[in-house]
């Protein structure tokens, strides 16, 4: 798909209960993909040989630091294998993904619903195709 047809599908996206959410859709998530800094999955649902957008997800790249004190000699081995230790700040960096966005397209003509905890669902799968399931599971309560 190429950037013109996307932005004509994302310019279908209603969401009047989130104005940000709506103008992301509408205005930036193709500049974010471009940039590196985030990339959007569009959520299609079918009815016979159409397709419509039902809503998106956004999943963005961040850092986290953890201090090495407070951890385990047992857990820095293992955080040291997909980390980055910083020596001057005896913290470990980790990438891990984060779910940015959550759009569901409110639009009229829309012939199936797909409800927030779907696409929630749909952007966690995502997350843990990314093998940091063990983050996930520990983190996600926490925002």
């Amino acid at each position: 798909m190429g950037e013109d047809e996307c932005s004509k599908i994302l310019s279908s996206f209603v969401c009047p209960l989130n104005s940000d959410v709506e103008n992301f859709a509408r205005n930036k998530a193709i500049q974010f993909a471009k940039q590196r800094i985030a990339i959007t999955y569009l959520v299609f649902v079918h009815q016979e040989n159409d397709a419509y957008l039902a809503g998106y997800y956004t999943i963005a790249n961040k850092f986290i630091s953890v201090l090495g004190s407070v951890l385990s000699k047992t857990m820095q081995k293992k955080i040291g294998k997909f980390s980055q230790y910083d020596e001057d700040l005896q913290r470990y960096m980790i990438s891990m993904p984060l779910i940015a966005q959550l759009g569901k397209n409110f639009a009229e003509y829309l012939p199936i619903n797909v409800s927030g905890n779907d696409l929630l669902g749909m952007a966690l799968e995502r997350v843990k195709v990314c093998g940091t399931s063990y983050w996930r599971k520990n983190s996600i309560y926490r925002v």
